[in-house]
């Protein structure tokens, strides 16, 4: 079971986080990484002023009492690294994204993010509300990226690049474009 997995699971249970919030994928995967539960409590990680780490030589170790079996924890962490987006290789994971910080879930109004099926080989637009908070948040559905991609351009040609709007559009675009050489151009004498 992976960290969404995890979080959905435990938010429809009921269970909250602190204050009564839903779980997130980032705070599951905080407890799933906090050396703490295995009886290890380490101080000064980070710089107090600028939250850089530290070198792990500066660090304090404080034993606490064990919550999570050493051998349990050992486990958790190694199949937690062999399910990094780090071991995916990039041409999968950094593609563009036509609709990025524009296209909106139609059922929670949250921002919809890439989502990937069949180890990549699908792409889709997915509810950032359902993917980091559970099914329980919101219910919406993904939509295959190329299909909204191809709505959206389509819809854009037919409404702004239409015969009649294309001179006018052309021309505030080389009149944008001529003054940023100008400018440019200023900059370097």
């Amino acid at each position: 079971m992976g960290v969404k997995a995890i979080t959905n699971h435990l938010n429809a249970l009921g269970l909250r986080y602190r204050r009564g919030r839903m779980f997130r994928v980032n705070e599951v995967h905080r407890v799933l990484t906090s050396a703490t539960y295995m009886g290890l409590c380490r101080y000064n990680r980070k710089a107090a002023r600028t939250r850089q780490l530290t070198d792990p030589k500066d660090w304090i170790e404080v034993p606490v009492p064990v919550i999570v079996e050493p051998d349990v924890w050992d486990r958790v962490q190694q199949h937690l690294q062999s399910r990094r987006p780090s071991v995916t290789p990039a041409r999968i994971t950094n593609g563009a994204m036509l609709l990025t910080g524009i296209a909106v879930c139609p059922h929670c109004s949250g921002g919809m993010m890439l989502g990937t099926g069949k180890s990549g080989q699908y792409r889709y637009y997915a509810c950032a509300n359902a993917a980091t908070k559970g099914r329980t948040a919101c219910k919406g559905r993904r939509i295959r990226m190329e299909t909204l991609d191809e709505a959206v351009l389509s819809a854009f040609e037919g409404r702004v690049l239409s015969a009649d709007r294309l001179p006018k559009l052309l021309e505030g675009i080389t009149r944008h474009v001529l003054a940023e050489q100008s400018q440019n151009d200023d900059r370097e004498r």
